[in-house]
């Protein structure tokens, strides 16, 4: 019987260890559960919410002219809601943190959660705006890149101290680069300001 009594010793001792990895573990999701989660801002009424049958989707209302110190706030904004997304996944044509993103998808989200209505595309993104100076740039800024050294074909959000947020490339999440990295720069050929006072 003493080696019985020793082997159930052995399964409490066990059982508590076990017990006491679990709590622990648990303990540290839950402190990982209280951080800041992520959710897509709600930018007014749902338009698929508010349409019944066959009706088109609820139009938003026409933009109200922006004042001096309101274009540098949302601007700030839309740098900020995009630097939020690194390291969501790159997807063609992913236009969503739910999707992913391309580089023109970001930039179209974006500026989306501040109601600003972009196009949805590089080279009608580039049609946006007026061009400004690369040293006079702000955050919220468009940067516009030739990747094969000729035509423009991709767009990131500039955070400010030369930085700048975009969806790369396939097979690489949303991230933050430098203008003044060697390839960056030597790809970069406009600037543009969309949100003007």
């Amino acid at each position: 019987m003493p080696g019985f009594c020793l082997l159930e010793v052995r399964v409490l001792v066990s059982c508590r260890t076990i017990s006491m990895v679990m709590v622990i573990g648990l303990l540290l999701l839950s402190g990982c559960a209280s951080k800041r989660v992520y959710r897509e801002p709600q930018i007014g009424p749902d338009p698929v919410a508010e349409t019944s049958g066959d009706s088109p989707p609820a139009t938003p209302p026409p933009a109200e002219p922006i004042a001096p110190g309101e274009a540098v706030h949302l601007g700030i904004r839309v740098a900020t809601l995009a630097r939020e997304q690194v390291g969501r996944p790159y997807r063609w044509g992913g236009e969503s943190p739910g999707q992913g993103f391309d580089c023109s998808g970001l930039v179209h989200w974006s500026y989306g959660c501040v109601g600003i209505d972009l196009p949805r595309v590089v080279q009608q993104q580039m049609e946006s705006g007026q061009s400004i100076d690369g040293d006079r740039l702000q955050p919220g800024d468009l940067v516009f890149f030739a990747m094969d050294g000729r035509s423009i074909s991709h767009v990131g959000i500039y955070l400010g101290s030369r930085r700048f947020v975009h969806a790369p490339s396939s097979g690489q999440p949303v991230r933050v680069d430098s203008l003044d990295d060697v390839w960056w720069h030597g790809r970069w050929t406009d600037s543009r300001r969309v949100i003007r006072s």
